[in-house]
């Protein structure tokens, strides 16, 4: 068996965590925190990359433990991060089904434009 040769992303990946000791947006959250309470899950929380501790960021862990990163700013310079309607958005934006749904809607649109018009 040929052992698997690393992607430049794989590599990135692994150098980040290991150098900064934090993960990076999107990807799960590491073993190293331990277990993630989910009372916590979808709900605005600070961030833990010490790269980001001057800047203006929260992160999200998903119900599945991926972690999404957010501007702290207001949003449309009305919405702060604990608005009622933000925190709406972010719950749909993390769940696990929103990105379901999108493909499900790319692929149905790519059937609708490939089918011939009947007239």
């Amino acid at each position: 068996m040929k052992p698997e040769i690393p992607t430049f992303w794989t590599l990135y990946r692994t150098l980040h965590c290991f150098f900064f000791l934090c993960p990076l947006p999107g990807s799960d959250l590491p073993r190293r925190f331990g277990e993630f309470p989910m009372e916590f899950a979808s709900t605005p929380i600070c961030d833990i990359d010490p790269y980001f501790q001057d800047k203006k960021t929260f992160i999200v862990i998903s119900g599945g433990g991926t972690i999404f990163r957010f501007s702290a700013e207001k949003a449309l310079y009305l919405l702060s991060p604990f608005h009622p309607i933000r925190r709406i958005a972010i719950y749909v934006l993390t769940h696990p089904l929103f990105s379901f749904v999108i493909i499900c809607t790319i692929l149905v649109n790519c059937y609708v434009m490939i089918k011939p018009d009947t007239e």
